[in-house]
């Protein structure tokens, strides 16, 4: 009988490691599902700490426990990660906007410095979105955007303003704006004129500005009695 020797063991022991990190696993749904939302989450992470051409497919798939060959089950590239970073941290920006005017109980006027507050820390909070303001990966992920069919906005953070005039009415505050144009003032505080093109990035500019001024335009009225 062939009796392995202890080198032997050692090599066998190597190459099944190899193998279980380079060759491509067959994954359940459900495995897949929470792979995909496993590499989302990494990708936030160390797409924010070492930008993206720092980071290697190697690390968000060591990271994410599955072999490098795996990860494009997923994923045909890290630029297409990224993509889909910004639609789940769009989705958090866009409750952090909301939540910093809805937990304000002062007037509309001081819940709109604390949102320019708010909004002037998300780099900080997310590191990540930095990475939108690099020249070269963002004209390549506007490129996977459209290839993927999906909309440049999708991108953008937004409030939900419909939420916020419920909010301030109940405070009995009237704002008389739509709440689309509201939405998009607040947007532009999170995006740039690739997104929107220049001529809506410029409207949302000057809606911005009307709205930082609304105590003075007369944008709000009070129904609260003095």
């Amino acid at each position: 009988m062939h009796i392995m020797t202890k080198r032997t063991k050692i090599v066998i022991r190597i190459l099944l490691f190899v193998q279980r990190w380079t060759m491509p696993a067959i994954f359940t749904d459900e495995r897949k599902k929470k792979i995909i939302r496993l590499l989302i989450e990494n990708g936030i992470e160390l797409f924010g700490m070492y930008g993206v051409k720092k980071t290697t497919v190697d690390e968000l798939a060591a990271k994410s426990s599955i072999a490098k060959g795996s990860f494009y089950k997923f994923f045909p590239s890290k630029e297409n990660l990224l993509i889909y970073c910004f639609k789940l941290i769009r989705e958090r920006i866009s409750e952090e906007l909301t939540d910093s005017i809805l937990q304000n109980s002062g007037s509309p006027e001081e819940s709109i410095q604390q949102l320019l507050q708010t909004a002037s820390n998300l780099p900080a909070l997310f590191p990540v979105i930095k990475e939108f303001y690099n020249f070269d990966v963002q004209n390549l992920l506007l490129q996977i955007a459209e290839e993927l069919n999906i909309e440049k906005k999708e991108f953008t953070p937004s409030i939900d303003f419909e939420k916020v005039q419920t909010h301030w009415r109940v405070r009995g505050f009237t704002i008389d704006a739509d709440p689309q144009d509201l939405g998009m003032a607040a947007e532009v505080l999170t995006s740039h004129t690739a997104v929107f093109g220049t001529e809506e990035f410029k409207k949302g500019i000057d809606l911005l500005i009307e709205f930082s001024s609304i105590g003075s335009t007369g944008f709000i009225s009070s129904s609260l009695s003095p």
